[in-house]
């Protein structure tokens, strides 16, 4: 084995002199305390911005009142020296450690790790910029080296808690259709069984007669009450009961993407700050924002994830009947009990105002798709919420049908409904838009012309408005009625 040439041997015995106590590597950029201690700049700066104690000397334990970091020029050149000296020879472990802890950016102007993030201009720097006039008075956190291991660990958990949510949601109610079906078909069982025993009863009934027209030879059987045989016949015979011959489809066949939705903001967190409380880098943040994004992009449409798409809406001031009062936005609509003079005097003439009932529609209408919106309707239960057909007479007195154009649903204490067209299916249902629950389907309808949203408030004179909460809204609305947008 070679023996150490004396250039090696020279600079092991100058390095153990120029090592830093706290990374026991060659200094970097060697600065000197008061107490004449000697430290990387990089080195002393962590000790300190991790402490939670004043300035001390990590050898010494003197206290300084103040950061007082003097450049040791003399120092640096030494090591620069010692430097030189070992390249041509083989480099020991403990400098190829520092050398090759290059994973990572690293700080272009200190060729340190980005070990810092500054808040105040949002960018990772390393702790030599930290402790430097440009962001010593700023606002910083340390980067945890594990929390893009933190972060994945998150998002695996978020995901898999969706999953099993989305699992159990579609389990529930796969189940409870399998259940309307056995319970429908119980009851048909149980109709066509009664049935029978009946025509077993009336076979039976009517071998009796036929025997006693047998026997009686004087032929009294012409003489026996007619009256009295029916009666004999029905007794003990059950009408039956109507059996539905389809399910409630509206539980099954509405927007299950949408309602899935909206139940999976119960769960659903959108930032993770929670997980990473310290800053990351650019690319952990994007990752970060991304799955809000993701999930918003979902509830509304996005990539058409979600096919029924939510609809802002607006009122209609044209149609709306003089005794009510609409908002500035044409967000929300009120009953008054005078007529108000500032409607517009010249309606469309294919779309006149409803001129007697206190009703109003939409300025948006549909003539295809699948379309949601949603409905704060107080909490009084005098409203009609729906669809009404472009050719609905809006004249005299109103019968919500369908017959006459209507399809609505109204007269319950709900105050937030969810209301979901799809009008190639022939369906609209309405939904508790606080938990998704079904309130009621029209189902095999025949739209044939352009329906318009229809509101009828409440006439009462507590009542809140009747308010539109388009999709930009929900993320900030309460489950609770909210106090109306835009003024009257």
């Amino acid at each position: 084995m070679m023996s150490p040439s004396p250039e090696a041997e020279l600079a092991e015995s100058l390095a153990n002199e120029v090592t830093c106590p706290i990374c026991l590597e060659l200094y970097r950029d060697p600065v000197r305390l008061e107490c004449e201690h000697n430290f990387c700049r990089a080195c002393i700066s962590t000790y300190w911005l991790q402490g939670d104690q004043a300035y001390t000397c990590p050898q010494c334990r003197e206290i300084f009142p103040q950061l007082q970091l003097k450049t040791n020029r003399l120092l640096a050149n030494i090591v620069q020296r010692v430097r030189r000296l070992r390249f041509d020879s083989s480099a020991s472990p403990v400098t190829n450690r520092r050398e090759s802890v290059g994973s990572g950016p690293v700080c272009e102007k200190h060729q340190e790790k980005l070990k810092v993030f500054c808040k105040e201009e949002d960018v990772a720097i390393c702790v030599v910029c930290a402790v430097s006039k440009e962001h010593k008075d700023h606002n910083m956190a340390p980067i945890q080296e594990d929390s893009a291991v933190d972060l994945k660990k998150h998002i695996c958990t978020e995901y898999d808690e969706l999953l099993q949510f989305l699992q159990s949601e579609k389990e529930l109610l796969c189940s409870q259709l399998q259940a309307d079906q056995t319970r429908l078909q119980q009851l048909r069982d149980d109709q066509l069984k009664k049935m029978q025993e009946n025509m077993e009863e009336i076979e039976e009934e009517v071998k009796k007669l036929q025997a006693k027209f047998e026997e009686e030879e004087d032929n009294d059987f012409q003489a026996l009450d007619v009256k009295q045989l029916s009666e004999r016949l029905k007794k003990g015979f059950e009408e039956p009961e109507a059996v539905y011959e389809k399910l409630n489809v509206g539980l099954y066949r509405g927007p299950l993407q949408l309602v899935a939705w909206k139940k999976l903001k119960s769960i659903v967190k959108p930032t993770l700050s929670v997980v990473c409380r310290s800053p990351l880098s650019e690319s952990a943040r994007l990752t970060n924002s991304g799955v809000g994004l993701c999930l918003q992009s979902a509830g509304l449409g996005g990539d058409g994830v979600v096919r029924a798409a939510p609809c802002t809406l607006t009122l209609d001031p044209a149609s709306a009947n003089s005794y009510l009062t609409l908002s500035d936005d044409l967000s929300s609509v009120r009953y008054c009990y005078t007529p108000q003079a500032q409607l517009p005097e010249d309606p469309p003439t294919e779309e006149s105002r409803f001129d007697f009932c206190a009703c109003v529609l939409a300025k948006q209408g549909f003539e295809t798709g699948k379309h949601y919106w949603e409905v704060e309707v107080g909490d009084h239960s005098d409203w009609d919420i729906g669809v009404a057909a472009k050719s609905a007479g809006r004249d005299g007195w109103i019968i919500l049908t369908p017959e006459n154009g209507y399809w609505t649903y109204g007269h319950q204490l709900c105050p937030l409904v969810g209301v979901y067209l799809d009008y190639e299916g022939g369906q609209l249902t309405f939904f508790d838009a606080t938990d998704m629950s079904h309130l009621h389907t029209h189902v095999d309808a025949s739209f044939s012309e352009k329906l318009y949203p229809f509101f009828y408030p409440s006439a009462e004179s507590t009542a809140k408005p009747l308010r539109l909460v388009n999709p930009e809204n929900w993320s900030c609305r309460k489950d609770t009625q909210t106090e109306t947008t835009g003024a009257f």
